[in-house]
C-alpha cells in the first residue's frame, strides 16, 4: 500500500491516531509535492499528521519502483530543499 493515500484513509476512520510514516525519503516525491502531501493530511485530520524525512538510502526499492537513484550528495541537496520547503 501506497504511506500517505492509505494515512489518508486513517484519518477519515480515526479520530485520535497520530499519522505519519516513520521516514519519508525525498527521492519518491516532488519537494513542493510532498508538502502539499503532508500538509493536507495534517489539515484533514485536525492537525494530527507528522513527517518524519530523510535523504533516502534504500536502492532496491528505487530500483523497484522504477525511481532514479541519485549519489549520496544530490540526495543530501535534496533533503535540504524539502526542508525549506
Amino acid at each position: 500500500l501506497e504511506c500517505y493515500t492509505t494515512l489518508g484513509y486513517l484519518a477519515a476512520h480515526t479520530s485520535t491516531v497520530r499519522l505519519g510514516a516513520l521516514v519519508t525519503g525525498v527521492t519518491y516525491r516532488h519537494p513542493g509535492l510532498l508538502a502539499k502531501i503532508v500538509s493536507t493530511l495534517d489539515i484533514l485530520s485536525g492537525g494530527r499528521a507528522t513527517l518524519g524525512i530523510g535523504a533516502a538510502w534504500y536502492e532496491r526499492e528505487h530500483l523497484g519502483l522504477g525511481v532514479p537513484f541519485p549519489p549520496v550528495a544530490e540526495r543530501f541537496e535534496r533533503l535540504e530543499e524539502t526542508l525549506r520547503i
